[in-house]
């Protein structure tokens, strides 16, 4: 997850989007088509490669954009993962989870439970061992799949017993949180994000690229992310249709070590603000070196 971040913030910077302020009629979801794929080989192998995505976009009430810096824009629905407390019984018997919103602020990431104690106890890799829990998934240390261990994931204290191993405490806003040294069961938020990435190889049987290379479960990473209309502190956005063309680059040391000459497709999707997602749409089928710049 750590790496997740800062993937994330890289692509911020990378994020150009041009618009044409006309009034045609378009719907309120987002509309987008492939326009183009480029591989840009920076240096050496130790210098960020950059896999550019060239999205042609058209949206209907101009809601596009989800900001690097405005804090509203990482609070629900846009918060970056939830985590779980162990709380009741589920129909089948089974002991019931309940997903708590987690809200980055500054260099930490909170679970959001309001004035009130956490009504249960926070999910972690040892809660699998409890009587009816043992359908949670079970812990793998090198794995980012199912559990996060992060010290920047702070807990309500009061919410915090002996059972936990507690790294370090905190006092932030007059409440104080407890820094766990735990696996954590969480689940990134999709919402977090307003554009998703996914890479396709060849299936040998179908002759069809359905063969998802899923970076997250391979490397911690993933290529999903946010653009921006604008950068300025406050984001404002102007109730009307806008168009252009959105340049997404996805940055990465490995490309040409994890791929070599194997020919790829990558889809692509886009959410605006109220969550409306666009239609899907596929590059042409490449390889890194044909799409060198």
């Amino acid at each position: 997850m750590r790496v997740i971040k800062g993937i994330i913030l890289f692509c911020f910077s990378m994020v150009a989007v041009s618009a044409c302020f006309e009034a045609p009629e378009f719907s309120d979801a987002p509309k987008i088509a492939f326009k183009d794929i480029k591989f840009k080989e920076v240096g050496t192998a130790s210098d960020y490669d950059s896999l550019i995505l060239y999205l042609d976009f058209k949206d209907g009430n101009g809601d596009l954009g989800l900001s690097p810096i405005y804090e509203p824009d990482f609070e629900e629905p846009y918060n970056s993962e939830f985590y779980f407390l162990a709380n009741g019984t589920k129909t089948d018997g089974t002991g019931d989870t309940i997903p708590v919103i987690a809200t980055v602020v500054g260099d930490y990431t909170i679970l959001n439970y309001g004035s009130n104690p956490l009504p249960g106890k926070i999910v972690t890799s040892k809660t699998r061992l409890l009587p009816t829990y043992g359908y949670l998934p079970a812990y793998d240390p090198t794995s980012c799949v199912n559990y996060s261990f992060l010290s920047e994931v702070l807990v309500p204290l009061s919410s915090v017993d002996a059972t936990y191993n507690i790294r370090d405490t905190i006092v932030l806003d007059g409440k104080s949180y407890a820094m766990l040294q735990e696996a954590l069961l969480y689940r990134p938020n999709l919402n977090h994000y307003n554009i998703e990435i996914k890479f396709w190889q060849l299936n040998v049987a179908t002759g069809e690229y359905t063969d998802e290379f899923d970076w997250f479960a391979e490397y911690c990473i993933t290529y999903n992310g946010r653009f921006a209309t604008s950068l300025n502190p406050v984001p404002t956005y102007t109730n009307r249709p806008i168009e252009g063309t959105l340049r997404y680059a996805m940055p990465n040391t490995s490309f040409l070590a994890v791929f070599g000459s194997t020919s790829l497709q990558v889809s692509a999707r886009i959410r605006d603000r109220a969550l409306n997602v666009s239609n899907t749409v596929y590059t042409e089928v490449f390889d890194l070196e044909r799409i060198r710049q």
